[in-house]
């Protein structure tokens, strides 16, 4: 039933008994008219039985004011709450000061808190008057804001388990607020339910500093691995504060501790043997299960730089050896390696120096074995070029640079060699065998070096020495054409003839009266054999 249906029952009910103690009083003056008609009434007698024997004050300041109480009624005296349940063991340099809600204080005026001995009892008196009035709506006010914010708290912090003796006060004196409402009598529901707040506030003050002091505890116990104590702790002060989001953050923490206990403890051993680096990944899955363990991830971090320092050194002495062995990919390796753990150390240039003078004596040495591998292949071309490559390498070498000029004298001699060798008939010509000689001369010292050059040698030797001889020309007709060679001279009219031509070009002319002249281009060779040409002039004009 909720708060307005049960004051709109208790009202009812007054309503009720009002009508009644209505017809009560009526019923009653009507006995008071007949008992004063009555022939056995006498004053006298009623003075002497209704007044009492000794004198009496009757003066309206000694006459109890309508509607007052006489003795009125009194909350239940508290108890001490501190003793309600025992306060935890706490160490005090692991203080948790966690923000305490603030508390529900209900507006009590002066006038009002005390009803003193101006209290009405709407039972007796005019339940529509001011006085009521006021009692009755401040009641429901103040049993609402109860209702609202008070009995939640009470719930959230479970006070039913931990102080069952002040949860059920408070509700008992509830209850009695509830029904002094529904007989009428405001004021003591008023009162009550004013020490019902009172109590509960009291309560939650308890709550809250017995709920730092286990939070506190659980914190204390679980900074130094003390599974059973903290999970103890926090379970209490859950208890109490059930959606604090601290006690609910180390709640889950705590319930990770035997993991983390196990991996600590295989930590600390591997720490002993000084085994650095099992000791670190036990500790990477410490702080994987809990991030927010502070000592684990510092120990963490010092692992971390102490372990890169001696890697660091580690690759330096691997790269240094390797240089030693003259493994190149080895040793750039292990710079990388040390770059990649400190960047911006000094020690790498020493490395990075050694590594660089070692790849130029390799690529040395490979470029000059490539060279002489090419000389021993009669290949001048990448032969150059390997010389041409060590001797970028390294200037100063003596091989390289001699090399390189003897493959490029080699070279040009090819180049010389073969421009008289692809046209052979032009050394008919004195000034061109001239030049051809003078090749040869300037290339005879290398023909040793490379059989291709010493071929080509030869040849044009032999080109030179037979361009200087006539070779035997046979030439055709009819008889009736007259033939010339132009520049050299007249073969005449015949019909085969044999004429000596050094080797060349030449032009042959044949020419008859009433017939078209001819003309043929003829090349000699310098080694020909057999050589013949026919011209005829047999197309009429």
């Amino acid at each position: 039933m909720t708060l307005e249906e049960k004051l709109a029952a208790a009202n009812r009910e007054n309503v009720r008994r009002v009508k009644r103690l209505a017809l009560v009083a009526g019923l009653f003056g009507f006995g008071m008219g007949v008992f004063a008609l009555a022939s056995s009434w006498d004053p006298a007698w009623l003075e002497r039985n209704s007044v009492p024997s000794g004198p009496a004050d009757l003066s309206p300041a000694n006459k109890p004011a309508l509607g007052n109480i006489s003795e009125p009624i009194q909350p239940n005296p508290t108890v001490d709450q501190a003793a309600l349940t025992p306060g935890p063991t706490v160490e005090p340099d692991r203080a948790v000061k966690p923000e305490l809600k603030p508390e529900f204080k209900p507006e009590i005026k002066p006038d009002e808190a005390e009803p003193g001995s101006e209290r009405f009892d709407c039972t007796t008196n005019d339940p529509t008057g001011q006085a009521c009035k006021r009692a009755r709506a401040l009641f429901k006010e103040e049993l609402k804001a109860f209702e609202a914010d008070l009995e939640p708290r009470l719930k959230a912090g479970s006070v039913h388990q931990w102080a069952a003796d002040v949860h059920n006060k408070i509700f008992e004196l509830k209850a009695a607020a509830l029904q002094a409402f529904g007989a009428g009598d405001y004021s003591s529901a008023l009162s009550r339910v004013r020490a019902a707040t009172i109590e509960t506030l009291r309560i939650l003050k308890v709550r809250d500093a017995n709920f730092a002091a286990h939070l506190k505890a659980a914190v204390s116990a679980f900074d130094t691995n003390r599974y059973e104590r903290a999970r103890a702790e926090i379970d209490r002060a859950l208890l109490m504060r059930p959606d604090h989001p601290t006690a609910q953050e180390y709640q889950a923490r705590i319930e990770l501790m035997p993991k983390v206990l196990s991996y600590l403890e295989a930590a600390a051993k591997a720490r002993a043997e000084n085994e650095l680096r099992s000791e670190k990944a036990y500790l990477e899955k410490v702080i994987r299960l809990d991030p927010a363990r502070r000592n684990e991830k510092s120990r963490l971090t010092f692992l971390n730089k102490k372990i890169a320092e001696e890697d660091f050194a580690s690759h330096l002495s691997t790269g240094l050896q390797a240089v030693e062995r003259r493994d190149l990919g080895a040793a750039r390796t292990s710079l990388t390696h040390a770059r990649a753990k400190f960047p911006d150390r000094p020690e790498l240039t020493v490395l990075k120096k050694n590594i660089e003078a070692l790849s130029r004596d390799l690529s040395l040495e490979s470029a000059l074995n490539e060279a002489n591998q090419s000389v021993s292949n009669d290949d001048w071309d990448r032969a150059y070029q390997a010389f041409s490559k060590a001797n970028s390498i390294d200037p100063a070498n003596a091989t390289a640079v001699e090399g390189e000029r003897i493959a490029a004298e080699m070279l040009a001699g090819r180049r010389g060699l073969d421009r008289f060798l692809k046209r052979p008939d032009r050394l008919a010509s004195k000034t061109v065998a001239a030049a051809a000689r003078q090749v040869l001369e300037e290339v005879r010292h290398l023909t040793g070096l490379s059989p291709t050059l010493k071929d080509s040698t030869e040849k044009l030797s032999k080109l030179i020495e037979h361009a200087s001889r006539p070779v035997e020309v046979l030439v055709k007709s009819d008889g009736k054409t007259d033939i010339t060679v132009r520049r050299i001279g007249i073969v005449g009219k015949t019909l085969e003839k044999v004429i000596k031509l050094r080797p060349g070009d030449y032009t042959f002319e044949g020419t008859r009266t009433g017939y078209k002249s001819k003309l043929i281009n003829f090349s000699v060779p310098v080694d020909g054999e057999g050589i013949e040409i026919r011209i005829i002039c047999d197309e009429q004009i």
